[in-house]
């Protein structure tokens, strides 16, 4: 570390905002996800009760799933942006800190996500540096394998591959005459699978900015102050 470091800045209220709306969006994924194996398991049986039919078609229930998916959507889209405002502060109390040898400033931190095809590779290797360097590693060690950032990298590839598919699929079979289709009841699966991965990645956003806030809020604070 050189001389000169910034306290960092404290970051506990935003973690506890993400951890709040990621709350909000595990609570409406699960109404979805029990939703969706009901009608998948339906779909497979072939043999909707007369019950079910009458229900689903209730102004009040197709108002109440409509409502379920637009907060979904909502939360979805807020827990993103406070984490990337999150992410690049955090980027910023490494350079505060004056830490060698980082490698990804939080402008690069952020933007990343909005490259073409480095956002397939480029933020798992830059939130590596930043769990690492903010523990504590060396400059030799911030592309040291972490669980939870493996983990959380996973679940966002797979859940926007899948949500890019079922995109093209959509809009393909609106503007083109040759439609793309698949296998019956693998629709519903797809999405099902895409509602897991979305749990899991909302999931570790909240550990991981939980972890790596009380990480730069107590060890890099210190060394801030007495380093």
């Amino acid at each position: 570390m050189d001389g000169g470091s910034k306290p960092v800045v404290d970051q506990s209220g935003l973690a506890r905002a993400i951890k709040i709306t990621v709350g909000i969006f595990l609570f409406t994924q699960a109404l979805s996800v029990l939703w969706q194996i009901a009608i998948t398991v339906l779909r497979y049986m072939g043999k909707p009760t007369p019950f079910v039919m009458s229900l689903v078609r209730t102004k009040a229930f197709l108002i109440t799933i409509g409502s379920i998916a637009i907060i979904s959507m909502l939360t979805l889209l807020v827990c993103g942006v406070l984490f990337l405002i999150w992410l690049g502060r955090a980027h910023g109390n490494l350079a505060r800190a004056r830490l060698d040898d980082l490698a990804y400033r939080p402008a690069w931190a952020v933007g990343c996500y909005f490259v073409p095809v480095a956002n397939l590779f480029v933020p798992a290797r830059a939130m590596r540096e930043l769990w690492n360097r903010s523990h504590g590693e060396p400059a030799g060690l911030i592309h040291a394998a972490i669980g939870e950032v493996s983990a959380w990298w996973t679940c966002t590839l797979v859940f926007w591959l899948i949500t890019s598919f079922e995109i093209i699929k959509a809009l393909n079979n609106d503007l083109s005459p040759v439609k793309l289709t698949v296998a019956r009841g693998a629709d519903g699966i797809l999405q099902l699978f895409a509602n897991v991965m979305a749990i899991g990645l909302m999931i570790y956003i909240a550990r991981l900015t939980a972890a790596i806030t009380y990480a730069q809020n107590t060890q890099m604070q210190a060394q801030s102050i007495f380093g």
